[in-house]
This record gives C-alpha cells, sequence and structure tokens, in this order.
C-alpha cells in the first residue's frame, strides 16, 4: 500500500468572513514552492445541496468548476491561486452528507440498524476525506498528494459545525500527530486600542472540547499588536505555535508574508514532509502582482450589475478584469452600476456610466434590473463604447438589438415574459420546469468559432474555445438571419448543440456577448484572452475621448 497525504485543517473563529479561503490558499502556495503536491477540500456546514440555489446578495459569487458543479466563491481563490482543477468532490456539505447516508440506509447498507450521528456521520466523512484526498488534479494531469488542505467553512458559534469538529477530533486522534494538523484562524478584537483575547480563548475552549487543541494558532489584526497581548494568548490557550498575521492590502502581500512566517516549516515539522530549496513559483506570483502599470494606461469599467449588496457576488469577475489589467501593464477602475437606478433614471446611476471607458453588463437571474441593463447596452452601441456582455449580458445584446434594430418592442426573454410575442431568449433544451441549478447548462463546454473575420477568432486565435458556463436561457436561433441583416452576429455556437454562444456587433469597436463565464478560468497566470480584448478596447477608446476633449464624459 502506498503513501497517504497528510491532512491540514483550518478552522476559523465564533464569526466567518476572516479570510480563511485566502490565508490556506497562501499556505498551500507556499507548500508548492516548497516541493509539495497540494489538494484541497471546502467542507459548507449548511444543508443545501451545493452552492447553486443561493442568492449571490446573501451568500455571495457561485463558482462553477469544470465539471459543472456549483460552489462557494473560495473554489475560484483556491483553482486560481494554487492552479488546480477541481471537481465537486472536493467540497462536502450537510446536504450532500446527509444524501449520500439517506441513500445508503435506503438501500439497506446499514443492515436495518438504526442510523446515528455517531458513528455513521463521522463515517461517511472519513470515507470522504480518504477518497478525495489522496490525488490532485491540475492541467499537467493527475498527481498523488502530500498533504491536503481541508477548510471548514462558518464560525465556530453556528450549530451546524459541532459534528464536523467532532468527527475531526476523533479523526485526529485516530491519524496521529504526523498525519493530521490543526491550524485555527481567530481575529485579536480592538476595543479603544486594546486588544481582547476573551473571544480566541472562548474559541479556542469550544475546540478543546471536541479533542481538537490546534497545533498553530494565526491571529489577524488590522493595528499594531503589543507584546503583552501575545504573551496573554500563548498563556491563555496553551497553544505552542502562535503566528501573528496582519490584514494586508492584498493577497500578494498576505502570500509573501506566510511563506516567510514559518508557517510552513513549522507544519513540516510536525507532518515530516521534506521540504525542497524554493522553486521560485511564490516570487513569480509576487512578481505579476507588482507589475506597475505603464504612464497613461489607466481606464474606466463600468459593470452594470444588480447584486450589489455583497460585494463579493462579483468576486471572479471583477479579479479577472484586475489579473488581466495587470498583465497588459494598466490601471484599471472598476465601478459599479446599479441596473435598477439606470431603470430609474436615477443622476448618479447615469453619470456612472457616462463616464465608463469600458462597459461590461455581468449575468444574474430574474427580470429585476434587465431594463437598466438593455439602456446600458443601447447607449454603448448608439456611443460606440467598448462593450462585454457576460451570459445574460449577451442576451441583452440580442433583445436591445430586436427591439431597436429590428423593431419588434415586445422582444424580450421567457424568463421575463413567458407570453410575449417574439421570444427572443428561450429556455435550453435540457432545463426542466420546476427545478433549480442542476436543470442548467454548467461546466466547461467547448464552442466551434464560424467566421475566420470575427472579433472571436482576433481574440481566442483558435477555431475551437473551452470556457464554463452556468445559464439556463439562449439565443433563439430563428432570429440570427435577422439580427445579422443588422450587423449583430453569431460567430460562436456550441459544438454539440450548435446553439449561439458568442455574439458580436459589426461596425462597432468592439462590442461583443459571450454565453460563457472566462471569469471563471482566468488567472494572474493565465489572463482571459477576451477580458484582455475588451480592456484594449477602453483604452483605445479613453485616448480618443481625450483627443476630442471628452475625457469625463461620453457624451
Amino acid at each position: 500500500m502506498g503513501r497517504k497525504a497528510k491532512h491540514v485543517l483550518l478552522t476559523g473563529g465564533l464569526v466567518s468572513g476572516l479570510g480563511k479561503g485566502s490565508v490556506l490558499a497562501g499556505i498551500g502556495r507556499s507548500l508548492q514552492d516548497r516541493g509539495i503536491v497540494v489538494n484541497v477540500i471546502k467542507i459548507d456546514p449548511y444543508l443545501n445541496e451545493d452552492a447553486g440555489g443561493m442568492s449571490p446578495a446573501e451568500h455571495g459569487e457561485v463558482f462553477v468548476l469544470e465539471g459543472g458543479e456549483e460552489v462557494d466563491q473560495d473554489f475560484g481563490v483556491y483553482e486560481r491561486e494554487l492552479e488546480l482543477i477541481l471537481s465537486g468532490k472536493n467540497n462536502i456539505t450537510t446536504g450532500k452528507m446527509w444524501k449520500r447516508i439517506r441513500e445508503k440506509e435506503r438501500r439497506g447498507d446499514y443492515g436495518g440498524r438504526t442510523v446515528q450521528y455517531f458513528p455513521d456521520f463521522v463515517n461517511e466523512i472519513e470515507e470522504w476525506l480518504s477518497s478525495v484526498s489522496q490525488t490532485t488534479m491540475t492541467r499537467k494531469g493527475i498527481q498523488p498528494a502530500d498533504v491536503c488542505l481541508i477548510e471548514l467553512g462558518g464560525g465556530l458559534s453556528s450549530y451546524e459545525i459541532d459534528i464536523y469538529l467532532e468527527a475531526f477530533g476523533r479523526l485526529r486522534s485516530k491519524y496521529g500527530k504526523e498525519n493530521f494538523l490543526h491550524i485555527h484562524l481567530d481575529v485579536l478584537v480592538d476595543v479603544l486600542g486594546q486588544f481582547k483575547t476573551l473571544p480566541i480563548q472562548d474559541s479556542i475552549n469550544r475546540l478543546k472540547r471536541k479533542q481538537l487543541t490546534p497545533d498553530l494558532l494565526l491571529y489577524r489584526h488590522k493595528n499594531e499588536i503589543n507584546s503583552g497581548a501575545k504573551v496573554k494568548l500563548s498563556e491563555t490557550c496553551m497553544v505552542e505555535n502562535l503566528f501573528d498575521i496582519p490584514f494586508l492590502e492584498n493577497k500578494e502581500q498576505l502570500c509573501g508574508f506566510l511563506s516567510k512566517s514559518g508557517v510552513v516549516e513549522c507544519i513540516s515539522e510536525q507532518l515530516k514532509l521534506e521540504l525542497k530549496s524554493e522553486k521560485g513559483l511564490v516570487a513569480e506570483w509576487k512578481r505579476l502582482h507588482r507589475l506597475a502599470p505603464e504612464p497613461g494606461k489607466v481606464v474606466r469599467i463600468g459593470i452594470v450589475a444588480k447584486y450589489n449588496i455583497n460585494h463579493d457576488a462579483y468576486l471572479s469577475l471583477t479579479k479577472a478584469i484586475c489579473d488581466c489589467a495587470r498583465s497588459l501593464r494598466y490601471s484599471v477602475e472598476i465601478t459599479i452600476i446599479d441596473a435598477e437606478q439606470l431603470e430609474e433614471g436615477l443622476e448618479a446611476a447615469i453619470a456612472k456610466l457616462l463616464i465608463a471607458d469600458g462597459i461590461l453588463v455581468a449575468g444574474g437571474f430574474g427580470v429585476r434590473g434587465v431594463n437598466g441593463k438593455i439602456m446600458a447596452c443601447k447607449h454603448a452601441r448608439e456611443k460606440r463604447i467598448p462593450y462585454l456582455g457576460i451570459c445574460l449580458g449577451m442576451q441583452v445584446v440580442v433583445i436591445e438589438a430586436a427591439r431597436n434594430l429590428l423593431g419588434l418592442y415586445d422582444a424580450t426573454s421567457t424568463e421575463f415574459d413567458p407570453e410575449t410575442a417574439n421570444k427572443i431568449i428561450l429556455k435550453t433544451e435540457n432545463s426542466k420546469e420546476n427545478q433549480g441549478g442542476g436543470s442548467m447548462c454548467l461546466g466547461a463546454k467547448k464552442s466551434e468559432i464560424l467566421l475566420e473575420d470575427s472579433l472571436a477568432k482576433k481574440i481566442y486565435k483558435n477555431s475551437f474555445v473551452i470556457e464554463r458556463h452556468r445559464h439556463r436561457y439562449e439565443m433563439n436561433v430563428e432570429y440570427a438571419e435577422a439580427l445579422k441583416e443588422k450587423g449583430v452576429v453569431v460567430t460562436m455556437v456550441d459544438e454539440k448543440t450548435r446553439m449561439p454562444s458568442f455574439v458580436e456587433v459589426r461596425g462597432h469597436p468592439f462590442m461583443v456577448g459571450t454565453q460563457s463565464h472566462p471569469e471563471f478560468t482566468s488567472s494572474i497566470f493565465t489572463p482571459s484572452p477576451i477580458y484582455c480584448e475588451f480592456l484594449k478596447a477602453a483604452l483605445e477608446n479613453k485616448k480618443c475621448k481625450t483627443s476630442m476633449g471628452l475625457n469625463t464624459t461620453n457624451e
């Protein structure tokens, strides 16, 4: 029997939002830099089977994996920063666990005995970890994993997290300290300039009651910490290895800090890992993040969106823009424009739209705000402002053109009006009535570029393109010919279904819509070509406005 991957568990304090994903990604990157092959598992204790049905306004972005699984936004962090290809198996939810246990019980796998939290739920967790943790997937293929990093989502004050703490307490005892290491991440509370350690003490005590005394305690803070707080933490928490991890401005600083903090060496010592000389992965990551913008290359991008309560709702999208801007040596200013406020004609929203060098209409579900997105699209087409439509943003291009170029003023999606005479956007064939995320077109899909002289070909420089998708509606091909006569052309189709996956407006400097989500595979190492070309077009638009003396407004 071959070697088994060792486990590193990361828990958080009483509240969520401490940056566990970023910290674990930084640790993972630092381990990779020392020759350690890592895998990642994220545990979400909620009863939902996956993140697909969750509102971005409440939960943040729903990230889509290559296989089509809908997961928490932290998976985007892990795939981007660790260059991994993860699957739904890398995500444990309580909903999935209960489904597995229920199916086993119905099949009679438990032999008619009573099914209980202990041992059955604990056994299910161990079985899942054992089957997933041993190998990891990258663009280069499958490799045996040395270490599996496990993030336990949520805060310790959540009732639903207790069963996992109990399970990991037992697994730690079973695996032993050389195979299982526990890191706890918490925050030092600053009250009127004094650091309070009681919240951390409380969370440590909760863990100890589950036989989970941390091997490492990472404490976060914004202000400079005094030595008295450190001593008090050491004495009261009785954790041998304490590390000071301040809140830093960006992930590049955090990864660099973690690589020099001694955390990796401490992990290696306990787990008996063979660290190699630094491969330069962290240094390269830092170099790419530090690329300085060239003089004069500053662009304003207006994102017309509807989930504006939660800034994480468009996390991958904004990250893709920033990473692509760095690769081009641009400086980018991103402004979120509320689609509903555009509908209502609010001056503040309109002003943001007018000064944008490029307009991006983001995806979304439901009719709320869609007319504001259509207004933004019309403005971009008429004023020749670079436009990128993502998912619903592509459908908006088609709807706006049908209304204002074909004169079909009732043209819309059946998602918004099932009874409209001009159903320009229809439900996909694989969608089922009254079902949620599982009925959508999800995951990596291959599309064929139809025209050599298209923007699609210029952007991707290939005949076939693979991007990730997340949609339930698509363009009605019956209108394709009429739209083509008005210059709105389908230039890419799904290889299997032959349904439109990319449209562009001929005669416009840059007006394209893609049914896919290219931001899900974009990173600082492999910036998305469509986002890069969009930014280039935005800069050209800015230069044109500046030469005409229109540097503050597009009118």
